[in-house]
Formats: structure tokens, sequence, C-alpha cells
């Protein structure tokens, strides 16, 4: 199949944009692996993948939009996105549903996936003291969500936890619990050891950045939306089976077998976009502080072999998401599109 590959534009490979950057490279070589021809100025249909306000129609051709959100109360401007497409693709059911009451187009499901040669499974030891907890994602309201007062109610509190915080050229100013503490110390350029907690603001590779996984002993994921949510794919594929908000996209891969679910409060609640600045009020899961502390407790204190059990099937069910996988679902929606 000959596909004209549209190329998303600004936002820059830092914080949310990142999972777009990457899913993008990913879906494209998986394409190309598989003997389809991709091209960025023609073919025979138009795949827009990324953010759908990125979206402008390619004329004299069937056009798709592979996009995602966290929301159901979707921002005012995105239905008008929503119903020029020939077809709609989302990464989870969840997104799915609430894109087809705005859309007279078909919506189709192809979950995203995880590269578990890179993402690779380790057998890990019993942990020792502190517990090392990791976050990877962008410190924004929407990710981070809890998460400072997590480490204020309970891991700044014993001498047992370790949080260490994976950010990507971010904002710091979301995480000031962790940096503002007269103890904390950047032993190199954005990198900041303190108590109880390590804040990483570094660019690294995908390889570099499964090290840091193998470092773990557990996952926080404690979002208050997301359209699919690669970094809980990506710690199930090495291992960690991560303690994160039973709700939205997550819900593709987030079996109770190899996750531990944190129960949510949903509802309106004021948060800043991005993109503007402007205060807006968002439907959200808010993560239950009570749930998700209880949840940790349990993942610290379990027996080992019990430990090991979840382990192995968070990365059995990682695995069976693969960027092939996305990138045949792909194709398989664009030949029906253009049949």
């Amino acid at each position: 199949m000959r596909i004209h590959w549209v190329l998303p534009s600004g936002g820059g490979e830092k914080g949310n944009s990142l999972g777009y950057a990457h899913s993008s490279r990913m879906i494209e070589a998986s394409l190309r692996s598989l003997g389809h021809s991709v091209s960025y100025a023609e073919g025979e249909v138009a795949l827009h993948y990324g953010a759908p306000w990125l979206y402008r129609r390619v004329p004299d051709k069937p056009n798709v939009l592979f996009t995602m959100y966290e929301s159901p109360a979707l921002r005012e401007d995105f239905p008008d996105y929503l119903r020029d497409p020939d077809l709609l693709i989302a990464p989870s059911s969840w997104c799915a549903d609430i894109f087809q009451t705005f859309s007279k187009a078909e919506v189709q499901v192809v979950p995203l996936g995880v590269d578990s040669q890179v993402f690779r499974f380790k057998k890990r030891n019993p942990p020792k003291s502190p517990f090392l907890w990791l976050y990877v994602g962008a410190p924004n309201f929407r990710k981070f969500t809890v998460l400072p007062q997590i480490y204020q109610a309970f891991i700044s509190r014993t001498e047992h936890c370790h949080l260490y915080l994976k950010l990507t050229g971010a904002d710091t100013s979301g995480v000031p619990s962790m940096l503002e503490d007269p103890r904390v110390v950047e032993v190199e350029e954005n990198l900041w050891e303190g108590p109880n907690c390590t804040v990483d603001n570094r660019f690294i590779s995908p390889e570099k950045l499964s090290e840091i996984y193998h470092k773990a002993d557990g996952f926080l994921f404690l979002h208050c939306g997301e359209g699919f949510g690669l970094t809980g794919l990506e710690a199930m594929a090495t291992g960690l089976a991560p303690v994160l908000t039973d709700y939205s996209g997550v819900s593709e891969y987030s079996d109770p077998k190899g996750c531990r679910l944190v129960s949510c409060n949903v509802g309106a609640r004021d948060a800043k976009d991005p993109n503007t600045g402007e205060v807006v009020s968002q439907v959200v899961g808010w993560p239950s502080i009570v749930s998700a502390i209880d949840a940790m407790t349990e993942a610290m204190t379990e027996p080992h072999p019990v430990r090991l059990e979840r382990s192995r099937i968070a990365s059995r069910i990682a695995r069976g998401f693969t960027w092939d996988r996305t990138a045949r679902g792909v194709v398989a929606s664009l030949e029906g599109v253009v049949e």
C-alpha cells in the first residue's frame, strides 16, 4: 500500500509531545518493515497521526485520522476535526466510544505497542530498602496529578521509599515539593538528588530509559486521564506491575492480574490548557490518594513469589502489544477506506 504519511507539526519532543513523537516513529518504521510505501508527499490514502487540532485535510484522496484524547468532555474545537476524516482510528475502545458520538465516520480501534526487545523483561530480586518507585512522564496536571501529595504524605515520611521522577526536558516548576528542599543537590545537568527523591530531566535513549525501568521496584502511573498510556505498557513489559488509575485508555491493557488498580472519582476539575495557559474545567478521573497508598503498601509488602508471578503476567500482557501489530491494524483500516 502507498501511504501519504502526514506529519504533525509543532510541540517538539518533550512533555506531552513525546508520546506522539515516539509512537509516530515506531508506527512508520513498522509500516516500512512490512513492505508498505510511506511518503511524506504522496500516496493513495492520507494518514494523519497526532493531535487532532493539527489535522488538515489532504484533497483528492481518503483521509484517515489516528488520534486520541484523555477526557470524555472534548475541548470545544475537537468535534470539528472528528467530523471531516473518512475514517477515525483510536488506540483504545474508551477513546473510540467517545469519538463515535461526534463523528459520522466509522471509528476503529488499533492499540499502540511496545518494543519488548528494548523494554525487555527482567526478573528482579527481592526489593531492598529503600523501595524504588519510578514515575515516567511530564509533571503536568493530567499525568502528575496526585504524585506531589503522595510524595509528601507517604514517600517522604519513611526511610523505606525513594521516588525516581523521569522527566524529559520538562518545565520543573511542577515539582516544587521535591526540588525546593535545601538538601537537594544537582549532581549533573538536569539530574537532582534529594531526600527520598531523584529528579531526572535529561534527554536519554530508549535503551537508557529501559535501564531505569530495570532498576525500579515499582511503577506509579496515577494519571487522571489517558488516551492509551505508553509508559504503563513499557513498565509492564520490563516486569513492573504498575500502580495505576483505573480509568480511561489504560483499560486497553490494565488487567488486574498484572496491575494494581487505583479507584478514582470522575468529575470536573480545573486544569491549565498546556497550549494557551487558560484555566479550563475538564472531566477527569481523579485518583484516590488513600487507594493509591494502600496499593503501594501492598506492593511493598507482598511475598516475593507472588510479586514475581504478577511481574511475569504484566510482561506477558505487554508483549502482546507490538508495533507490528499496530502497523497491521493501521493497514487493514486504510485498505478498508480505500476500497
